[in-house]
């Protein structure tokens, strides 16, 4: 609890935001740690102030905070039992940048924090933006609910890309997230005729598409070296950008 809360403090004591970044690194870290058995969890006091850093003005600290808050959702194994009590908060915060963020970047920051989660409950939350205005947002979204998975899953993105709206996606896209969806369904091939027979277009769209996924190749991203490009917009040094984020 002390080794914590002073950490906290050297966070809040920071002189400049590389040396912010550093600490805000260590700060998820903290969060991550797992606790003795009936000692105090402060994990819910370190994981509100990372989410306070994700609305940082610098691009280091914000980065940093987000990467930290994907980290932690990555232990969020709701599948066994009820998600811990923070994380309610956590979905809030990224549905609310989700919502209402202006820069494309971080709306995709807030998908990638909730789709490490596996979280199933996010998938409706997750469908209406598959109508967004910003085709990198949907692109983003539909592979998240594909990494989240389940049914639910399967038939949100069955239902969508069998639109007119769905081609704006590419196939490859869809084939993977599907994929990935149904990994985590108990009978894939049983849920995949049952969608099939219920209607001729979903015949239609999954007609042909690969299904098959050994290593995802996509992301909520639109670029494996997406965060190179933008550490190099920036003047970054891309090294210390990915130090800070993995």
């Amino acid at each position: 609890m002390a080794g914590a809360t002073e950490m906290m403090g050297k966070v809040k004591a920071a002189r400049g935001p590389e040396e912010l970044a550093t600490l805000v690194r260590e700060l998820g870290r903290q969060a991550e740690q797992p606790r003795p058995a009936g000692a105090p969890s402060i994990a819910a006091e370190l994981i509100d102030l990372l989410m306070e850093y994700t609305r940082h003005p610098d691009y280091l600290v914000c980065s940093t905070a987000f990467a930290a808050l994907r980290r932690i959702a990555r232990g969020v194994q709701v599948a066994g039992g009820e998600p811990p009590p923070w994380w309610d908060r956590v979905v809030a915060a990224m549905m609310e940048f989700l919502s209402s963020e202006k820069e494309p970047e971080f709306r995709l920051r807030s998908l990638d924090v909730l789709a490490a989660s596996g979280d199933q409950a996010l998938v409706d939350m997750l469908a209406p933006f598959l109508a967004d205005r910003d085709p990198l947002v949907v692109k983003g979204v539909v592979w998240a609910i594909g990494h989240i998975g389940g049914e639910r899953a399967v038939e949100v993105l069955v239902e969508r890309g069998s639109t007119p709206a769905g081609r704006l996606v590419r196939r490859e896209i869809w084939g993977e997230a599907l994929g990935l969806a149904l990994a985590r369904v108990p009978d894939p091939l049983g849920a995949l005729e049952q969608m099939s027979r219920s209607s001729r277009k979903y015949r239609h769209f999954l007609e042909g598409l690969c299904l098959e996924v050994d290593y995802p190749r996509y992301s909520v991203y639109p670029a494996p070296d997406y965060f190179r490009l933008q550490c190099a917009e920036r003047g970054l040094d891309y090294r210390k950008f990915k130090y800070l984020t993995e």
